[in-house]
């Protein structure tokens, strides 16, 4: 037995000690995982789900039924989908949502139903391989700068292998899973793939878990919330093929804006900190990128020069470099504005890839020859005293996650 597979058979009796001592997980997991209730409890998910009831036609029901028809033929992946639900529930509500955006995406993109079916079983299957690390917290992706931990880093991988050791599995599901932070400009990870050797699907799940992180982080504001999320999309549009990303904003289109300004506001104090911690940031990771650059093969820090692309452009968004930002920010002080929440939504997004390009830098400074030394000891400098922004986040949080629906064992238990 493996590592990983004996962590996730340790999962499997914490689960029995979470549900009674006669708990026989080998059986019983898959049981509690009804069809027909699972079935009632996505319909229920899209009704509670804003996003997701403004783009769903009724007559996408009987599709959705067919995908979960094929789910229903792998026990085994009804098994990991009930662990889940129980030990990370914050982690399954986000696959779900998952599912049900990329289906929607897929179908919107006219693609045939089987392509429609893998979006789903990808969107929904993505994350699994998270069962097999310690549970001790609920994985979310809200902290990119996890990225650089190689065990994060596998859990796509390690998904894929789940996948492939099941008979008669859809055709490129594993290969999606396994690549479903890979990006099309070759900033993803774990292997920094070009698109030309991605499936298209990979692309639909990359957008929606941008969505669905976005979504968790600005749930404070749920009359804005899908306003917010197509910002950081726009943000992060480089990394998405033109197609799904224009496809996915239409969908979100269907929902209008609300001009109602905010009532809760971020603490300008703590934007204006985390302005003057970003820009530090970017100077001396600008630094190390252009000593790379200038004595190593471009090819070894391709990903981080198009990151810092991407963080120059967001930079141009808002001025957030120029003195005349920081006193705009001041004067907003105590003040209900979208401007500002726009801005604190950008200065949060430009936390995220500011992490990423940290991540990529380590990489590209790693793969240094023996011969470069003394290039690698300045590059390690620079990045040691580089200090990453933390996010900004109000500190009063009366709304309700946009996920915080019925948990799956709780749907389907009595029924």
């Amino acid at each position: 037995m493996t590592l990983w597979q004996s962590q996730f058979e340790h999962n499997l009796k914490e689960l029995a000690a979470i549900e009674s001592p006669e708990y026989d997980a080998s059986t019983q997991s898959v049981a509690s995982f009804k069809q027909v209730s699972f079935q009632s409890y996505l319909q229920k998910f899209i009704n509670a789900t804003p996003g997701l009831a403004a783009i769903y036609p009724p007559e996408l029901e009987h599709s959705i039924l067919a995908a979960c028809n094929t789910l229903y033929r792998h026990p085994s992946l009804v098994e990991h989908l009930t662990l889940m639900s129980k030990l990370l529930p914050s982690l399954y509500s986000s696959s779900v949502f998952s599912a049900l955006a990329s289906f929607m995406i897929a179908k919107s993109l006219n693609y045939e139903a089987e392509r429609m079916e893998l979006a789903f079983l990808a969107g929904l299957l993505h994350d699994i391989g998270f069962l097999y690390y310690p549970v001790s917290h609920d994985y979310n992706h809200i902290n990119e700068s996890s990225i650089a931990d190689a065990a994060i880093r596998a859990h796509g991988p390690v998904a894929a292998g789940v996948i492939r050791r099941l008979n008669n599995a859809p055709l490129h599901l594993a290969d999606i899973i396994r690549d479903h932070h890979e990006y099309c400009n070759g900033t993803g990870y774990p292997s920094r793939k070009s698109a030309d050797t991605l499936h298209s699907v990979v692309f639909i799940i990359n957008i929606t878990d941008l969505i669905s992180r976005a979504a968790k982080e600005y749930a404070i504001y749920p009359k804005h919330s899908h306003q917010l999320i197509r910002l950081v999309l726009l943000l992060n549009q480089g990394q998405i093929p033109n197609e799904i990303y224009r496809t996915a904003i239409r969908l979100i289109l269907q929902k209008p804006d609300c001009i109602e300004p905010p009532m809760v506001m971020p603490d300008i104090a703590e934007l204006l900190q985390q302005r003057l911690t970003i820009c530090n940031a970017m100077a001396t990771m600008a630094s190390a990128l252009k000593l790379l650059q200038k004595h190593q093969a471009i090819d070894n820090c391709r990903a981080a020069t198009r990151i810092h692309r991407q963080l120059q452009a967001a930079f141009q968004q808002i001025g957030i470099d120029q003195e005349e930002y920081h006193k705009w920010l001041k004067q907003h002080k105590g003040q209900l504005s979208l401007e500002v929440i726009n801005s604190f939504v950008i200065q949060n997004e430009i936390c995220h890839q500011l992490a990423r390009l940290f991540t990529a830098l380590t990489e590209a400074n790693k793969s240094l020859s023996p011969m470069e030394a003394c290039l690698k000891t300045q590059v390690t400098d620079l990045l040691t005293t580089t200090a990453l922004p933390p996010l900004v986040m109000p500190a009063i949080n009366t709304a309700e996650d946009v996920f915080d629906t019925p948990k799956m064992h709780n749907s389907v238990q009595n029924q």
